[in-house]
């Protein structure tokens, strides 16, 4: 299998991986600072926390797509 068809496949897993961690990101609830506790799990800090920590991953994942992409084009640069 030529590199940049490999690249390419890589790309798209991790922009789907990229997608999914974002996804779960999105959907933790972030609630109203009266009804949340001030420590422990489900404080609002520790939800902030869960959150961040999802959207690294996915921004993680986003990197790891674009830099697959420039291999790709550059494999297909040096294959022509």
């Amino acid at each position: 299998m030529k590199a940049e068809i490999i690249f390419q496949i890589a790309s798209a897993i991790f922009a789907a991986l990229a997608a999914f961690f974002w996804l779960l990101s999105s959907l933790i609830r972030i609630p109203d600072i009266m009804d949340a506790p001030f420590t422990g799990r489900g404080s609002l800090t520790d939800i902030m926390r869960r959150q961040s920590q999802l959207s690294a991953i996915a921004a993680g994942f986003a990197s790891a797509s674009a830099a697959a992409q420039v291999f790709a084009i550059i494999a297909s640069q040096i294959s022509n």
